[in-house]
């Protein structure tokens, strides 16, 4: 009787280790909350490195680009299905090319988000109460970086490439607490703070980019003409 707990421990491990299901969840909740942890400290971190308007302004920033990301996490949960859907159908043959339509689909998005912003962009500025334009430029540059982002991370979990998602996520905090700490500690301030968040995207994207253009398979011409991308339901 009393080996019994170790031998249900025991036999939890072993269950987590021979289901693939369970041992995904585990690092993704693991890598979530790593990230959050990190979050913490980096607001704790800016909130102590800049001064109480520098940092309302930081939040600000942050708080409107939070709003409007906000759809792009449906469409995170679309594609990465969609990604699913193709390779367990055998299509992997198609996930670069639908790889390169979504990107070239959110170019035109961040083109009209761009024109947005230009236009509107002394109302941005006056609802962040600052006179300086840079966190206007800021926040649009941040925001689209993040949608590429978040597409990598997509193909990530279609491709069920759970630990590559997990690293890319601690990455991206880790990335943004050691620019963003550097930045500020220049002399940098709001500017440091937000270069900061989007350095980090930026590296974190471009590292996504050239590790699924490795895992991803190499168009074939010979099959690519069997399915269209515009039958892909996006």
């Amino acid at each position: 009787m009393s080996n019994s707990p170790k031998a249900g421990i025991a036999g939890s491990f072993a269950k987590l280790k021979n289901n693939t299901l369970m041992q995904a969840g585990f690092w993704l909740t693991l890598a979530n909350l790593t990230a959050g942890v990190l979050g913490y400290v980096y607001q704790v971190l800016m909130g102590r490195m800049l001064s109480p308007s520098e940092f309302a302004l930081f939040s600000a920033v942050i708080a409107l680009f939070m709003f409007f990301a906000s759809p792009f996490g449906a469409l995170y949960m679309v594609v990465s299905r969609h990604i699913s859907t193709l390779r367990g159908t055998g299509l992997q043959h198609t996930l670069r090319p639908l790889y390169y339509f979504v990107i070239k689909k959110l170019a035109l998005f961040m083109l009209a988000l761009l024109i947005f912003v230009f236009v509107f962009r002394t109302h941005i500025q006056s609802w962040f109460n600052t006179d300086l334009m840079s966190p206007v430029w800021f926040f649009f540059c941040i925001m689209a970086f993040n949608a590429i982002y978040l597409i990598n991370s997509a193909f990530f979990q279609g491709i069920q490439r759970f630990d590559i998602l997990g690293t890319v996520t601690i990455t991206s905090v880790v990335l943004k607490i050691v620019f963003s700490f550097l930045f500020v500690y220049w002399g940098l301030a709001v500017a440091g703070a937000l270069s900061g968040v989007f350095v980090s995207i930026f590296f974190v994207w471009l590292i996504g980019f050239a590790v699924l253009m490795v895992l991803l398979p190499a168009v074939n011409t010979s099959t690519q003409t069997q399915h269209s991308l515009k039958d892909f339901p996006l």
